[in-house]
């Protein structure tokens, strides 16, 4: 039994006076602050009716109101303040006795069951009012209580069927055990109860009790019609609107706040102004939030979830599309599996932000990703990990931190750089102004400019293209600094290596050579500890050569066979000397072969000693290499060393260690050295950095960029930091899409699509919006149109043709598969797969193409245009204007890398440094290599003239 239900009970024996219609009647009013049916104390308006009969007119009124309803055996009817019982009244009042049906064959079309006896007559109060059925009542002017125990209890009020109660003013409560509590509340249906102001309850068991509020439909049951859904105290859940001007539609629906609206089974708005539409539609989190498809779920303040199975968890959110989500504050996520989970988050395409979108970032393409806050990923499967990096083009991707990737397919994973493509996919950059700034890219024409002024003409080059020599042009010959110690034959040596094989040269053949006393060459002790042969003496023909031992002998056997006058005799008794009598010296023949240190040596030891001597010093000489003196090769295996060198003076001097040693010192502070014996670093040691000259275009992965290549890339990085000015990422496209949003979810609001909701939706316009069935495709908009699979189209006539498209924006045209293009009339071709526009009338018409900027256009393949009207028309190129309207890049960092880009004061200061070190060192080198020829040439006369001072000793 409804709460709402009047109690009354009936006092056997009939009433007959007002004071016994009392004594029926119980606890029928409804208290709105009470919240329940209290006793009242008088009827001021049910007074006196007893003398205010009316005729036959009130009770063929009540006939004609009864009229088909056919009850069992007896009829009982009342009007215009009389009573009906069994027996005839003694009031003049006109009446309609209850009597059998049998008694009555005349009017088989009205009957009523009851006692007959008079105990439950049907009692009628009210001017004009009509109580029609067994204990019915009728208490109010021109009220009327149709039905068993029915009771119309106030001024114009309605109570058809059994036990039902009407109370209020203008209140109508139809069906059994229906109830209204308050003026002009509506109830219809088993169990039906408006109990409040202006209150409508339509279907079994609804209950609508906030004002104005609306509920209708009954239980939510299975199929074998059992209730399923149940409230908190265990009671099946009937449609029910709680929250004043709430409505409730739908079986089980509940909206129970102020201004909620659910519509759908079981569909439930639980806060202040929340709209919940569609089976099991939920916004019960927060104030203001609206669920639009089947399961879709708003949960906090301000939300809008639409689409099957869609979730706005977080306030503020918004989200459109089949099982999209977003669970931060402020979060946006259209598109079907779209997911933005962090705050003020946006996600747009199919299966956008999969990967998560970080607080303030943007994931905009089927599969883009932005999970770090602070991120831009545009482009389908672009992706972005860095902290505040920007991936803009189909499968770009930014890694490093604050870094940007430009392209399709591009690769940004250092941090603070800006990346066009990737190792192995490179792009130039075109269309590149001339930069004025030390941090501005450069373009080829200043780069030519400055190394043809960087005094190229002191450059060493090849004497020709087969690369066969190289000509020094010093007049006086050309010293070369900072020579590497050579290691292979053909290597360069340097005069330390020189030096230390010269001296190591000399130092042999000097340990074996028979060298002078003293200076004055007035003697020469060999040094033999037992004294020293000399072998292979030729026979003496001067007086003063050296007599070998065979002119000795002859000379001793001719003077054994003299006189004793030719004897050579000693000088003394002592025997301490011999002088031999020749005036010009005698010769001694046949002498022996000595053999004690005292031995006497003939001419044949002699010259073996002298031949064994200087076959030794020949073997370790330093000779030349041929007669015309024109060069020495030294025979080291590892290059030979050539010691105490005097310090050269004159211009064909050699030089020595130490004075290399001091010119080295001078060109290192100068060269431009390798920080380690690796190779894999070079520091440049400018204070303020270091300008590098003359540098040729870079046309390898590893070459070194110039100032032209990579102005273009400044005038992009200065594009991107123009980008909202220049309407290329507006925010006003971003807001406008919101518009449109909204405006889809108030059509919703006033149109409700009843209880099947949908799995995709299509809002707004005069032409209806279209998606492919069981797509899983998302279309907002006039004539919007998605043709693919999971494709999202979001503005008046936009258009997604293909699968994983996303077209956001008026008359936004995507027409190639896993495209995107946002911004309004921006255009994508059919062969432009992969490619990315954004900004008002940007197009794409080349695969993998990236357009960025109002007008801007790509119709190569791979190719990057940035800024308003930039056009990239050369395959793998960024372009960053057109060829007569050209922009500068600014704000680029140094470059580090082989394929990063140079900005204007690196190459000025490596143009400086070259030149500097190429004026310092150029007459330096001339001269010192020069000096280190000269110096080598004398080391090797000096061992000639030694060779030749030992065979004039011998």
């Amino acid at each position: 039994m409804p709460a709402h239900r009047c109690e009354r009970s009936r006092a056997r024996g009939g009433p007959t006076s007002w004071g016994q219609a009392m004594n029926r009647i119980h606890s029928k009013i409804w208290n709105k602050t009470l919240g329940t049916l209290v006793v009242a104390s008088e009827f001021a308006k049910a007074g006196g009716k007893g003398g205010r009969s009316r005729r036959m007119r009130a009770a063929l009124g009540a006939v004609a109101l009864s009229a088909g309803l056919m009850l069992s055996s007896t009829t009982a009817l009342a009007a215009d303040g009389t009573q009906a019982s069994s027996s005839t009244a003694s009031t003049p009042a006109t009446q309609v006795q209850a009597t059998p049906q049998a008694s009555m064959p005349g009017d088989p079309y009205f009957s009523a069951d009851g006692a007959n006896d008079g105990s439950d007559s049907a009692l009628s109060l009210g001017t004009n009012s009509v109580a029609a059925g067994a204990m019915s009542t009728a208490m109010g002017t021109e009220s009327s209580a149709l039905g068993y125990n029915s009771f119309a209890l106030d001024d114009y009020t309605t109570a058809v069927g059994g036990n039902s109660f009407a109370a209020g003013i203008g209140a109508s409560a139809f069906g059994h055990s229906a109830t209204t509590g308050a003026n002009y509340a509506t109830a219809i249906g088993y169990g039906a109860g408006a109990a409040n102001y202006n209150t409508t309850a339509l279907g079994a068991n609804a209950q609508a009790t906030g004002l104005s509020s609306v509920a209708i439909g009954g239980y939510v049951v299975d199929a074998s019609g059992n209730p399923r859904d149940f409230d908190i105290s265990g009671n099946p859940q009937a449609a029910a609107a709680s929250g004043d001007y709430a409505t409730a539609v739908g079986p089980g629906a509940l909206a129970t706040a102020h201004g909620a609206t659910a519509l759908g089974v079981a569909a439930k708005a639980n806060s202040a102004n929340n709209v919940a539409i569609g089976n099991s539609a939920n916004a019960t989190g927060g104030d203001a939030a609206v669920a639009v498809g089947t399961a879709a779920q708003a949960l906090g303040d301000t939300t809008v979830a639409m689409g099957f199975q869609a979730a706005a968890v977080g306030d503020f959110g918004v989200v459109i599309g089949t099982q999209a989500q977003a669970t931060g504050t402020g979060d946006t996520a259209v598109g079907m599996g779209s997911n933005a989970n962090g705050n003020y988050a946006v996600a747009m395409g199919y299966a956008a932000g999969y990967q998560g979108i970080g607080t303030q970032s943007i994931g905009i393409g089927a599969g883009a990703s932005a999970p770090t806050d602070n991120s831009i990923a545009i482009g389908a499967t672009a992706y972005v990990t860095g902290m505040q990096s920007v991936a803009v083009g189909t499968g770009a991707t930014a890694t490093g931190n604050n870094a940007v990737a430009l392209g399709t397919g591009s690769l940004a994973d250092r941090d603070n750089a800006v990346s066009v493509g990737a190792a192995g996919a490179t792009r130039q950059i075109t269309n590149v102004a001339a930069g004025t700034q030390g941090t501005d890219a450069v373009n080829v024409n200043q780069l030519t400019a400055a190394v043809a002024s960087s005094g190229s003409a002191l450059a060493v080059s090849y004497d020709a293209a087969d690369k066969s020599g190289i000509t020094l042009g010093g007049a006086n010959g050309t010293v070369i600094h900072n020579v590497a110690a050579g290691t292979a034959d053909t290597d360069a040596a340097n005069v330390g290596q020189v030096n230390s094989s010269i001296a190591s040269s000399v130092g042999q053949a000097t340990a074996l050579s028979v060298n002078y006393d003293a200076a004055d060459k007035a003697g020469i002790t060999l040094g033999g500890a037992n004294g020293t042969a000399i072998h292979n003496v030729a026979a003496g023909t001067a007086d003063t050569d050296a007599a070998n031992v065979g002119q000795v002998n002859s000379s001793i056997a001719s003077s054994v066979g003299q006189a004793t006058a030719l004897a050579v005799n000693y000088d003394a008794a002592d025997k301490a000397g011999i002088t031999l009598g020749g005036a010009n010296g005698t010769a001694i023949h046949n002498v022996a072969a000595g053999t004690a240190d005292t031995d006497a040596a003939n001419v044949g030891q002699v010259n073996s000693s002298i031949a064994s001597s200087v076959g030794q010093a020949t073997a370790l000489a330093v000779n030349y290499d041929a007669a015309d003196k024109a060069g020495i090769t030294l025979g080291g295996a590892n290059g030979t060393a050539i010691h105490n060198v005097a310090a050269g003076t004159a211009a064909t001097d050699a030089v020595n260690l130490g004075q290399l040693t001091a010119v080295t010192g001078q060109a290192t502070a100068l060269a431009v050295s390798y920080d380690a014996a690796s190779k894999s670093d070079l520091t440049l040691g400018g204070a303020n950095g270091t300008v590098i000259h003359n540098v040729a275009a870079g046309v390898a992965g590893n070459d070194a960029v110039n100032m032209g290549q990579f102005t273009t890339l400044s005038g992009q990085l200065g594009t991107l930091s123009t980008l909202e000015n220049q309407n290329l990422l507006s925010i006003n496209q971003l807001n406008s899409q919101m518009s449109i949003i909204q405006s889809a979810v108030a059509v919703l609001q006033q149109a409700p699509q009843g209880a099947n909701m949908p799995n995709t939706i299509a809002v707004d316009g005069a032409g209806a919006a279209s998606v492919m069935a069981n797509s899983g495709d998302v279309a907002v908009g006039n004539k919007a149109t998605v043709s693919g699979d999971h494709g999202t189209a979001i503005g008046g006539d936009s258009y997604a043709a293909g699968p994983n498209d996303t077209a956001l924006g008026g008359n936004a045209k995507v027409n190639a598969d896993g495209s995107t293009a946002v911004g309004a009339n921006t255009t994508i071709a059919a062969a432009a797969t992969n490619a990315v526009a954004v900004g008002e009338s940007a197009s794409v018409t080349a695969p993998s193409g990236t357009a960025i900027g109002q007008g801007a256009s790509v119709t190569a393949a791979n190719a990057v245009a940035l800024g308003q009207g930039s056009l990239a028309d050369q395959a793998n190129t960024v372009s960053v204007g057109t060829a007569s309207n050209q922009r500068r890049i600014t704000n680029v960092a140094a470059g580090t890398a082989p394929t990063d880009a140079a900005n204007v004061s690196q190459v000025d200061q490596a143009l400086a440094t070259a030149k500097t070190y190429t004026d310092a060192t150029a007459t330096q080198t001339l001269n010192t290599a020069k000096a280190y020829t000269d110096a080598a040439l004398g080391n090797q006369q000096s061992i000639s003239d030694l060779r030749n001072q030992m065979n004039d000793q011998f």
